[in-house]
């Protein structure tokens, strides 16, 4: 039988970043950030297998990350970008700062840096795409440094490697942040792609001693302090200038708030099974949620724009548009409900409809060539 709580765990992750990007209460939203994207990292470790660095599987592995991950960013990177002008001449986006115009040489210059190197892209509403290019570098470094260790010492060596690497990569953040450092080649300078590894290879640990690892119910308040207190004391987040104190408050709050997601989705997939199908069916689909919340809080802003009366230049703020009265907290809650649902339904009719007519279309036109043959 499947196990339901990772895709649980995942559903809890995303829509932390969502109430994140909308949230307007600095001690919850410090709360959230410190641990809605490194749950993915640790997710994306604990399902690597052994398999993917046997003869073939690099290949193979290889092959679904970029057709899942560098795929949809390409497409809706360039889509985003091709609409840009439009959308800040029609108020939907900024048209100063990063959300300028773009001329002829400013959109081919982004555009072959979406190409060629997952960055350039539209800042506003592409804001979060970052995320697609991180986990593909960190992919592919923790497939090729896994390999090359089972290639020199084999399989039994990979987990005890992997405490190494862990080290190297603190020493890594470390020595990066005395000196002010860069990884040349990768956009913002490689700061998120150490973090997203460190967490990547923890998560892969973890699999290897979840049992010894407590998850139960009398954890959960431990847990949750040590969130509290990142939170509250040292907000600490996966940006991409994060210094090293912020790294390592950042992990004490990544472990602790994953193994609280975990205890929780494990009873929740035990007892409640209705919430388990729903949470899952979030969990499954995050990629699209985490692309197109953004365009979704657009529709809540345009909203809320036309209900309050607010100046109509309020709906190019960016993510959210904040009146600064007491609307703006249930404006929030509509912010988040809108965040998860409309991306989840735009995904649902174009699986339904557009996607399957596809299909149906080059089906008749292949039937109709081997006809013709």
């Amino acid at each position: 039988m499947r196990d339901s709580s990772f895709s649980i765990v995942k559903a809890f992750g995303i829509m932390l970043v969502v109430f994140f990007h909308c949230n307007v209460l600095p001690v919850v939203g410090s709360l959230a950030g410190s641990i809605c994207v490194s749950v993915f990292f640790i997710c994306s470790g604990y399902f690597f297998s052994g398999k993917n660095v046997q003869p073939g599987g690099p290949e193979r592995f290889i092959a679904r990350r970029f057709r899942s991950l560098y795929v949809p960013f390409l497409k809706w990177a360039v889509i985003f970008l091709v609409l840009h002008n439009l959308l800040v001449h029609i108020g939907v986006e900024s048209g100063s700062g990063l959300g300028k115009l773009y001329d002829w040489q400013a959109f081919s210059q982004r555009l072959w840096s979406v190409t060629f190197n997952m960055s350039g892209f539209d800042e506003q509403l592409s804001g979060t795409f970052w995320f697609f290019r991180c986990l593909l570098i960190c992919s592919l470094v923790m497939l090729a440094i896994l390999w090359t260790i089972r290639h020199w010492f084999g399989e039994k060596s990979l987990h005890r490697a992997a405490w190494v690497v862990l080290l190297l990569l603190v020493l890594l953040v470390v020595w990066k942040n005395m000196l002010g450092l860069k990884i040349t080649g990768v956009a913002q300078g490689g700061s998120r792609e150490l973090a997203g590894l460190f967490m990547m290879f923890s998560g892969f640990l973890y699999r290897k001693y979840e049992a010894k690892v407590p998850v139960g119910w009398k954890w959960w308040p431990l847990c949750f302090a040590i969130l509290l207190s990142v939170a509250f004391f040292y907000p600490s987040l996966m940006s991409y200038n994060q210094d090293t104190p912020h790294f390592f408050a950042w992990t004490a709050a990544s472990y602790a708030g994953f193994l609280l997601l975990r205890g929780i989705a494990k009873a929740i997939s035990t007892h409640l099974p209705k919430a388990t199908d729903f949470l899952a069916y979030i969990g499954d689909r995050t990629l699209c949620i985490f692309a197109f919340h953004f365009s979704a809080f657009k529709v809540v802003s345009l909203l809320k724009v036309w209900l309050l009366g607010l100046p109509s230049g309020l709906l190019a703020n960016h993510p959210v548009t904040n009146a600064g009265n007491a609307w703006d907290v249930p404006f929030m809650a509509l912010y988040f409900i809108m965040g998860v649902v409309l991306p989840l339904a735009s995904k649902h009719l174009y699986d339904t409809y557009w996607k399957n007519r596809r299909r149906r279309v080059v089906h008749g036109l292949l039937s109709h060539f081997h006809k013709k043959c």
